[in-house]
């Protein structure tokens, strides 16, 4: 079991704190094999927490966190500055999704059922090419979280799990469950696509 918060803030997002350092602490002290970095904006700023990872023996990933008119959408791919052109939250949520296929990326739809930043379930059955639901969010509520593994259910897609921490005390309240030791991009895009994974704790 393989276990990674794939939705993770630091003080680079403008509604966050937490240095690389206390981050990486915090992702160790809660018994997780790694996490990603999802900013908004500002992703390749992110990178500097790779170098500091090894030092932990933790697996880490820089993803992003590109909003939309619809709401919010995690991104992994690698290159992941090529998404520093998707600024605000007014992107088209539809060419977001065709961007990170065509660079062989992942896009999960986050929090979907959050009031005021989520897609809610007809938006979202209207996009092409998502490979994740965001099924059990840190932030969220019981029933938001429900609802998420309902539509993930109705859609055929699979489930992950994030603490969407903004504080390093959050990391690990939520998180993904991978069969195998996931630790490069690719590898975490193919298990992604493949559904082998599943969000923890399940609502």
């Amino acid at each position: 079991m393989f276990k990674l918060d794939l939705h993770v803030h630091t003080a680079v997002s403008y509604d966050a704190v937490g240095s690389p350092a206390e981050v990486l602490e915090a992702a160790k002290k809660a018994g997780l094999d790694g996490f990603a970095v999802t900013e908004h904006h500002d992703y390749d700023k992110s990178e500097v927490i790779l170098e500091l990872a090894p030092r932990y023996g933790l697996t880490v990933f820089v993803g992003a966190e590109v909003g939309t008119r619809a709401g919010h959408l995690l991104v992994f791919s690698e290159d992941i500055g090529r998404w520093n052109r998707f600024k605000g939250y007014l992107n088209d949520p539809q060419e977001v999704i065709d961007a990170a296929l065509a660079a062989s990326g992942a896009v999960v739809a986050a929090h979907p059922y959050r009031m005021a930043f989520g897609f809610g379930g007809a938006a979202i059955k209207a996009l092409r090419g998502l490979t994740a639901i965001e099924g059990c969010n840190g932030a969220n509520t019981d029933e938001e979280n429900r609802r998420a593994v309902e539509l993930a259910g109705e859609m055929a897609l699979p489930c992950t799990g994030g603490s969407d921490a903004h504080h390093p005390r959050e990391i690990g309240r939520c998180y993904t469950v991978f069969n195998d030791p996931v630790k490069t991009i690719p590898r975490l895009v193919a298990a992604l696509e493949a559904g082998d994974c599943r969000c923890h704790p399940a609502p």
